[in-house]
C-alpha cells in the first residue's frame, strides 16, 4: 500500500502573489499528482494559518479550500437518510463541516464526531462548541491499544484528514494520538445514521453484527489503495447479509485518487 509516487514531486513552492490553495492550484493547471507528490516530499507547501468563521459560521483554517470542502461535504449530507432526532456518528470528521451541516440543516439529534488529528481537532472544537455537538479527539481501531501512530505529509495542509500508519515513509511526519475501539464506540453511541472515513483503514474495521437500531451508512471507500480496493465487495457483502442495500453512489477526485463514496440504509 505504499505510494510509488510519492518522492517524484515536480511542483515548486509558489511565489508570494501565486497560488496558495489546492482549488487555485488545479485552475493554475497544476494536476492532482504533482500537487499530491509536492505535499508529500516537501517541495510545496499550502499554509494552515489562522482559524476564522465564515459566515455561514463554520470555522476553518486559512489557506484550506472550504468552499470546496462545504460543497462536496453538502452533497454529502445530502445524499445520507438522516430523519429529525436521529443519532448520528461521524468518524472521521475532519473540521465537522458534515457534522454542522448534519446538525444544521438535516435535523439530527445527537451528533458526535470523531477526529484524530490534534490540528484538525481545533478546528473542531470550534465547530461543535458553535452547532452543538460533540467532538472526541481519537482514531477508531479495530484492537484495544490505547494509542496509535499516525504518518501525516510533512506539510499537512489541513483540508483532509490523516492517512494510516501504513504509509509511513520518510516523507510524512509520525504523530501519536489516542485511540478508540470501533465496536466499543458503536455500543457507548448506538447511532442511528453513521459516516465513515478514515483514509483507508475501513478495511481493518469489524462491519459484522452492527448494532441493530443502525439504519443508515455510508462509508467512503480509498479505492486508490488495492488493499481498500479488493475490500470493498466483501464489506458490502457483510453488510447485505445484515439487511442493507445501497440506495446511492458517488466519486470524489482528491490529490491521491479517486474515492467512493457509498451509500447504504436498512429497515430497522
Amino acid at each position: 500500500m505504499r505510494h510509488n509516487d510519492l518522492d517524484k514531486g515536480t511542483v515548486v513552492q509558489p511565489e508570494k502573489g501565486a497560488p496558495t490553495t489546492i482549488g487555485e492550484l488545479l485552475e493554475a493547471g497544476q494536476s492532482w499528482e504533482d500537487i499530491h507528490s509536492g505535499l508529500a516530499n516537501g517541495t510545496l507547501t499550502i499554509p494552515s494559518q489562522e482559524i476564522k468563521q465564515l459566515d455561514t459560521g463554520l470555522f476553518v483554517r486559512e489557506g484550506t479550500d472550504h468552499e470546496l470542502i462545504s460543497k462536496a461535504n453538502l452533497a454529502m449530507v445530502s445524499a445520507i437518510d438522516i430523519r429529525e432526532g436521529e443519532t448520528f456518528l461521524d468518524i472521521g470528521a475532519h473540521i465537522g463541516v458534515v457534522s454542522a451541516l448534519a446538525k444544521e440543516f438535516r435535523g439530527a439529534g445527537a451528533v458526535i464526531a470523531v477526529e484524530p488529528m490534534e490540528d484538525t481537532g481545533d478546528v473542531l472544537a470550534k465547530n461543535a462548541e458553535f452547532f452543538g455537538f460533540e467532538a472526541v479527539q481519537a482514531a477508531v481501531v479495530p484492537g484495544d491499544e490505547e494509542e496509535i501512530d499516525i504518518y501525516v505529509a510533512k506539510n499537512h495542509f489541513g483540508s483532509r484528514s490523516c492517512v494510516p500508519s501504513l504509509l509511513a515513509s520518510d516523507s510524512r511526519v509520525k504523530h501519536t494520538v489516542p485511540a478508540v475501539n470501533f465496536r466499543e464506540l458503536l455500543g457507548k453511541v448506538k447511532p442511528d445514521v453513521m459516516k465513515v472515513d478514515i483514509e483507508g483503514a475501513e478495511a481493518t474495521l469489524d462491519w459484522s453484527e452492527l448494532p441493530d437500531n443502525l439504519r443508515c451508512l455510508v462509508i467512503e471507500f480509498h479505492t486508490f489503495r488495492k488493499a481498500v480496493k479488493d475490500s470493498v465487495g466483501w464489506i458490502q457483502q457483510i453488510l447485505v447479509e445484515q439487511g442493507f442495500s445501497e440506495y446511492h453512489r458517488s466519486m470524489t477526485e482528491t490529490t491521491e485518487g479517486w474515492t467512493n463514496q457509498i451509500f447504504l440504509r436498512r429497515t430497522v
